[in-house]
């Protein structure tokens, strides 16, 4: 009874192991895929624009910290543009997987 229950504890932490690898691939796979310019310069993933377009619009727009309406416009075309070639880049994806 030891001996096994010895052997699905093992085998349940090298699962583990293994999906957490898987996921940290996929987390550096996404990462190193797609890259952009910010207006600061600084070369940033998806998500990571996502993120600061989502802080300045939020300061910019809804709190209103300024209110330029070509910033909150341009914030929303590029908001919709990364999404838009997110699904696309996920559709690629999931075709070419099941060839």
């Amino acid at each position: 009874m030891d001996v096994s229950s010895d052997r699905i504890h093992t085998q349940s932490a090298e699962e583990e192991e293994e999906e957490e690898g898987e996921e940290e691939e996929e987390e550096e796979e996404e990462e190193a895929s797609i890259r952009h310019l910010s207006p600061t310069g600084i070369v940033q993933t998806d998500r990571q624009q996502l993120r600061w377009l989502a802080c300045v619009g939020y300061l910019c727009c809804w709190q209103s910290v300024c209110l330029l309406e070509t910033v909150c416009r341009w914030i929303s075309v590029t908001l919709q543009k990364l999404l838009n070639s997110s699904r696309k880049n996920t559709t690629r994806e999931r075709s070419s997987a099941l060839q």
